[in-house]
């Protein structure tokens, strides 16, 4: 299994790191809009937030998030013209 996953927030849409070990917590907090979530909820299987991607690499993450958040707001200001 990976050590870190790049994950989106359930609420605003924003791409975060995070690591395997915070899963241990069963609480998902985002880093920009401040509320959380628990990972596992107890009617569903699986996690509640969506994954975007895994990796060991912890340099790598940062770069996947800046270009995953780039392209997604390149995107929604193309809607808007």
């Amino acid at each position: 299994m990976k050590r870190f996953w790049a994950v989106i927030c359930p609420f605003c849409g924003q791409a975060q790191g995070m690591e395997i070990r915070k899963l241990d917590s069963k609480v998902f907090q985002c880093k920009y809009c401040h509320k959380s979530r628990k990972l596992r909820q107890s009617r569903a299987y699986g996690l509640s937030i969506k994954v975007l991607g895994s990796t060991d690499n912890v340099t790598a993450l940062p770069l996947f998030i800046s270009e995953y958040n780039r392209l997604r707001f390149s995107k929604l200001d193309d809607l808007n013209k």
